[in-house]
């Protein structure tokens, strides 16, 4: 196989690092470089010599994408890469980039799989609200089945819940959201004692069958949200 385009560097480049400013192109182009003749300055000096004579830098590349760079030095000046230096740098930067490539997308699934949990845990937590107030609707409406106004409070209770409990539904079936791990916000503008209002009513039955007493103390004034008034309540 033919090898990759080789840039070689002169020594009147400058007196700037020559290999920071060659890692940088091959991390912008994905172009591999090579540089010759000259003292570069080892970063890792604590390691080795502190004049490196040569260097290949290979980009990483996995599905089109550039993740990084591999560098091969020589501090030795009397040596000089080899057509065997340049395919083990064309291996190792494969094997390489393909390592990395999989680390990333597992970690990426990971990710989703945890968003994925939580989504879901949530989901499943909202949706045991509209149960208990659907359950305690219907035992309110039996006990009240002969006042009218009584069991017309629990079929508005019902439907409510009903509603929001089909938008739950819709929220687990989207599948998108899920992976993602987003909960969609439906804002509004909200009157705060009217949510007050309708989440009290839903749990009034249960409140007055277990004995219990339930105190609401809010301001006369109006007070106007921007929420989602579902998940408010």
């Amino acid at each position: 196989a033919s090898l990759p385009r080789i840039r070689s560097l002169a020594a009147a480049d400058g007196p700037h690092d020559p290999l920071r400013a060659a890692l940088e192109r091959v991390l912008a182009s994905g172009v591999p470089e090579q540089l010759n003749g000259m003292a570069i300055v080892n970063p890792f000096a604590e390691i080795g010599p502190a004049k490196l004579h040569a260097a290949l830098i290979r980009p990483l590349v996995a599905r089109g994408r550039i993740l990084g760079a591999l560098s091969l030095v020589l501090g030795d000046s009397a040596r000089k890469f080899r057509p065997e230096d340049l395919a083990l740098a064309e291996e190792l930067a494969g094997r390489a980039a393909v390592a990395l490539d999989n680390a990333r997308l597992y970690r990426e699934i990971q990710d989703g799989d945890r968003r994925k949990d939580e989504f879901l845990a949530m989901l499943g937590h909202e949706l045991r609200n509209p149960l208990a107030a659907i359950a305690n609707a219907l035992e309110y409406a039996y006990v009240a089945a002969g006042d009218p106004a009584a069991f017309q409070q629990s079929r508005e209770i019902l439907a409510r819940q009903v509603q929001m409990m089909a938008r739950l539904v819709d929220d687990l079936l989207d599948v998108s959201r899920i992976t993602r791990g987003k909960i969609e916000l439906r804002k509004e503008i909200v009157d705060l004692q009217s949510a007050v209002s309708r989440a009290t009513t839903t749990v009034e039955p249960l409140v007055s069958a277990r004995q219990h007493e339930f105190t609401v103390s809010i301001p006369d004034r109006a007070i106007r949200l921007l929420a989602d008034p579902a998940r408010l309540e």
